[in-house]
């Protein structure tokens, strides 16, 4: 028979008693966790030690187990591996055991290790610190890449198999081990171990496309532990907890495509840690192959050794004092904060000089807040000019960030990049046209020099600052050019100032004839022309991050031509309004041909596409109503054809009351995900989660039609004639309809092809509300 594991139930393994322990959590149940091919629990062996037996399902059950223990027992000394130390019973020396228990044979005992899986700690969506996000990473990067300079791969890493000791308060592992540990280790790769039955093809979500068939090789790790690394380094992202999966944070037909997710987990990864890190995902999410992925190596480099983290992980976990002060942020520190968030938007989308500006913003306000931010960022700027070539402004902007770089790991770094490039400047002869590290335009206006800034945040009350620079002096960061010199002043002759002024009358004669030209060909009607608006700007993000955009300097479209004269005059919005638009006639749809960004025009074959050139774009075109005032309450469908580069997103917008009101609702061509987002004065927020339907048809040149309803408070989304979701919001309450599209990082988008979305048919119903 089979051994039913219960509370206090004892069993005897070799010499050793040992009793099943109670789950925390269910009163009356062993402590036990299935998984695909085992159930592990745990048990409490006489002498008070804890210990975990792995009890496996009958098709997993397998002489390979036991074959491979004493081979996997030298590796149970590196760090996160204390489970290849295991006794396997086997029918020769447990045969009393499995004989009375059958599902025993080739049970694997091991030690206990604490601590949740990083599935349920995902499952639980709260945000880790970010100091905790390093250090898990830092030491899941140190296991794996110590296992891959040993040639070994674990073959199936995923959330469930990795545990997470460093983060227990109560029983913290002994001095030495690592934060992370791995288990589930029976079909993991090293020279000489013999090869499992059926290759592990990987696990949903973390599985590269290759290995569907199964992988048992030195690089099976490299894809599927960058996607765990990326994981831990942006969960202590808000926006990224809330975006996720479910048990992990990319749903598994997303791996490798131009989604959401990644584009908000590679934005994050640049704004919390660094270009180098983003660089790192990019290069594993286009990876054709397993070797393509970057190795493991490349991770643990940039993360640092993780021996000297183990105690700064365990003070941050034990409980809090009552004596412990909770912290609460200042004006100051919440105006740079603020800052700071924009900043990131404009870094997102490319804006360097804006987001330059909103860093010192952050800088004069609070420099302590401010001061490491700026300096990254003026690190990256510099880091780029250097591999351009454009090594004297490259050199400047690290000396500028050194200016402003708090003490620690981030100085040093710049204090080296500054050396290497003044001495390769030197060495070519170059003059290094920069000026020296005091000379930033926040400290010559009267800023203290970094060093000696923590002194002067704590010792001066806000009211006691320094002048604040002027702002021209801002500008200086982002721009390399020097100063034009200052124009010769010359005098005019007489004779000068008499043909301008001859010539300014000629003009002004010129302008009033051609006006009273114009007015003489408007049509006798006092009403106004209805034009439609058409707006091409760049959005708040490449994937809508919750934070202020930036505000449209100009126009990227000329405003459209208008109607011709004989267009009836606008009439009152009538009872119950219909408009219906087939595409089949030129005229009452924006057109607009500009190559460096996008066109929008009509096509043969009554369609009216929108065609965007470049990536991180959105542009919107208004419906033209027959009205003066639009109605508020409305259900506006639109039919499109899917694209043959579906790297982009299509819907409606509705309630549009300028390029920073109005709500989102759209759908991904790519995958069929889809979302209902407002932007409600700057400010982007999810009001549904990014989900997938089956009623959209992603294959190319598929029909697909989106149903946006805006009544009242309630927004609803329709795919195809599917509701698919519905929300409340009372923020906008009336504006405009639009149909639009959108392109995001890139990356992955395809500059030759573009983004076009054809629009066969669009149909807008007023609803009347009692």
């Amino acid at each position: 028979m089979d051994l039913r594991p219960a509370v206090n139930l004892r069993i005897t393994i070799g010499e050793t008693a040992y009793t099943f322990t109670e789950h925390p959590a269910a009163k009356g149940m062993p402590y036990g966790q299935s998984g695909r091919r085992a159930t592990v629990y745990q048990l409490r062996a006489a002498d008070g030690g804890l210990h975990a037996i792995k009890i496996f399902t009958e098709s997993f059950r397998e002489a390979r187990v036991a074959e491979t223990a004493d081979k996997l027992l030298p590796f149970a000394s590196m760090p996160g591996l204390q489970v290849c130390r295991r006794r396997v019973l086997t029918p020769e020396s447990d045969a009393a055991l499995i004989g009375q228990y059958e599902n025993l044979r080739y049970a694997a005992l091991m030690p206990w290790v604490y601590g949740e899986t990083w599935q349920e700690f995902m499952l639980g969506a709260q945000p880790l610190e970010k100091e905790h996000s390093r250090l898990l990473a830092q030491s899941l990067a140190h296991i794996l890449a110590n296992m891959e300079a040993r040639q070994m791969a674990h073959g199936d890493l995923s959330g469930p198999n990795v545990l997470l000791p460093g983060l227990q308060a109560a029983q913290q592992p002994a001095s030495g081990d690592s934060l992370v540990a791995l288990v589930d280790v029976e079909d993991i790769y090293a020279p000489g171990l013999p090869q499992p039955q059926k290759l592990p093809g990987g696990s949903s979500g973390y599985a590269h496309p290759t290995t569907a068939e199964g992988i048992w090789a030195p690089d099976a790790d490299r894809f599927a532990g960058g996607i765990l690394l990326a994981e831990m380094l942006t969960w202590c992202d808000a926006d990224v907890v809330q975006i996720a999966y479910g048990e992990q944070y990319f749903d598994p037909d997303e791996l490798q495509q131009n989604s959401e997710r990644y584009q908000l987990m590679l934005a994050a990864l640049r704004r919390l840690w660094g270009s180098e890190y983003a660089a790192l995902l990019t290069r594993l999410w286009g990876a054709a192959t397993l070797s393509d992925c970057p190795p493991l190596s490349a991770w643990a480099q940039l993360l640092g050794e993780p021996e000297a983290a183990i105690i700064q992980v365990r003070a941050a976990s034990a409980p809090a004092t009552a004596a412990q002060p909770i912290p609460i942020q200042t004006p100051q520190e919440q105006l740079a904060r603020s800052h700071i968030e924009r900043a990131d938007v404009y870094l997102s989308i490319g804006q360097v000089e804006r987001a330059l500006k909103e860093l010192e913003e952050a800088y004069r306000t609070l420099p302590e807040v401010g001061g490491e931010a700026l300096a990254r960022a003026l690190r990256d700027q510099a880091e780029a000019k250097e591999r351009m070539g454009s090594l004297p402004a490259a050199l400047q902007d690290y000396r500028r960030a050194l200016a402003v770089a708090p003490p620690g790991i981030l100085r040093s770094q710049l204090q080296s990049a500054e050396a290497s490039l003044s001495a390769r400047l030197s060495a070519a002869g170059i003059p290094p046209e920069a000026p020296s590290s005091s000379t930033h335009p926040l400290t010559a206006a009267g800023r203290p020099p970094q060093d000696a800034i923590a002194t002067a945040a704590v010792e001066m009350p806000p009211a006691a600052r320094p002048p604040r620079p002027r702002q021209d002096a801002v500008t200086t960061v982002a721009v390399e050019m020097p100063p034009a010199p200052a124009p010769r002043k010359r005098r005019l002759s007489p004779l000068a100032w008499i043909g301008i002024i001859l010539g300014a009358l000629a003009v002004c004669g010129a302008g009033v004839f051609f006006t009273m030209l114009i007015f003489a060909s408007l049509p006798a009607s006092p009403e106004a022309t209805p034009t439609p608006q058409t707006i091409l700007t760049t959005p708040p993000t490449a994937a809508d991050f919750t934070a202020t955009p930036p505000p449209a300097e100009e126009p990227l479209v000329a405003p459209p031509t208008p109607l011709p004269s004989d267009t009836p005059a606008p009439t009152p919005t009538p009872p119950g309004l219909t408009f219906f638009e087939d595409f089949s006639k030129s005229g009452k749809w924006i057109t607009v041909k500009d190559p460096t960004e996008a066109d929008a025009a009509y096509a043969p074959g009554s369609t009216y596409f929108i065609h965007i050139h470049r990536p991180q774009k959105i542009f919107y075109s208004i419906a033209p109503l027959p009205v003066e005032t639009p109605p508020a309450d409305i259900v506006a469908s639109v039919t499109f054809t899917t694209p043959l580069n579906p790297k982009g997103e299509v819907g409606i917008l509705c309630r549009v009351q300028d390029d920073y009101n109005f709500y989102r609702i759209g759908v991904y061509a790519s995958s069929g995900q889809y979302r209902i987002s407002k932007f409600f004065k700057g400010n982007y927020t999810y009001l549904t989660k990014l989900k997938y339907t089956d009623a959209f048809k992603t294959k190319s040149q598929s029909e697909n039609k989106i149903t946006a309803a805006c009544i009242g408070d309630t927004i609803r989304l329709s795919i195809n004639d599917v509701q698919v979701a519905e929300v409340r919001d009372a923020d906008l309450t009336s504006g405009n309809t639009a149909i639009y599209a959108a392109t995001y990082d890139g990356d992955s988008y395809n500059a030759n092809l573009g983004f076009k979305a054809v629009f066969n048919l669009f149909t807008l119903e007023e609803v009347l509300t009692p």
